[in-house]
């Protein structure tokens, strides 16, 4: 299942894609001025309100099938990310930004960064490290 990006606009999104053969638009629209809603072939499948941010993920059917939209939008109310799934399979994914990534991957390697830190500090010194050099004694002149 490879969906195309169909339409695109402020906070609204508009896919295509195929589904045994048979081809399945999908819009989301997050314009509604306090609701969002989930278009499937020109029908309300999903609408919800949206006090005091955007809902994050939307369950909804397609053609009897469980499907789910999931919504990213930045702090300056534009569509950050859409990602729209039907029976677990990803029928449409937007192209991940940096930003994303960083926020996605910045968990997992603060974790990494952590244990190494934990394990080089607790680690005993090994010859040549500053702890085994001779002690320096001082001159007297």
């Amino acid at each position: 299942m490879i969906g195309r990006l169909v339409a695109s606009g402020w906070l609204r999104r508009v896919v295509e894609f195929e589904l045994d053969g048979q081809p399945v638009r999908v819009e989301y629209n997050g314009r509604g001025m306090g609701y969002e809603s989930v278009l499937v072939d020109g029908r309300v499948a999903k609408k919800t309100r949206s006090y005091p941010w955007f809902v994050p993920r939307f369950y909804f059917q397609v053609r009897g099938r469980p499907a789910k939209a999931e919504v990213r939008v930045w702090p300056w109310c534009t569509l950050r990310r859409l990602r729209i799934s039907v029976d677990e399979e990803t029928a449409y994914q937007e192209p991940t930004n940096w930003w994303d990534l960083a926020t996605e991957l910045g968990v997992t390697m603060a974790l990494v960064c952590a244990a190494l830190i934990l394990a080089v500090s607790h680690r005993p010194p090994t010859a040549g490290t500053r702890a085994h050099l001779p002690p320096v004694e001082a001159s007297s002149q």
